[in-house]
């Protein structure tokens, strides 16, 4: 589940160069369902190279689904979270 929904979506026959941008949904918005984890710098540099990383966090040992942001706020990586260790599967 996420946040695109059929509300927001342009038909194609209204679908021009100019409207284009319209349309267009941030990739991290989309499994808005999944917790966010953030990357610093260095860890980002890992997981763009699809290295595992340690975070500096406590939390569950369950593993799970995460999204992963970079400093700025923009989608790095889909990645498994068990414990502080983070796996990407899909990096971007």
């Amino acid at each position: 589940s996420g946040s695109a929904n059929l509300e927001q979506a342009i038909r194609l026959d209204d679908l021009t160069p100019a409207s284009l941008g319209q349309g267009l949904v941030p990739m991290i918005s989309i499994l808005s369902a999944w917790p966010m984890v953030m990357a610093a710098p260095r860890e980002a540099a890992d997981l763009r190279l699809g290295r595992a990383v340690t975070l500096d966090r406590g939390g569950e040992v369950k593993r799970v689904r995460v999204r992963v942001a970079d400093a700025s706020g923009g989608l790095l990586a889909l990645a498994y979270l068990e414990g502080s260790r983070v796996q990407p599967f899909c990096v971007f």
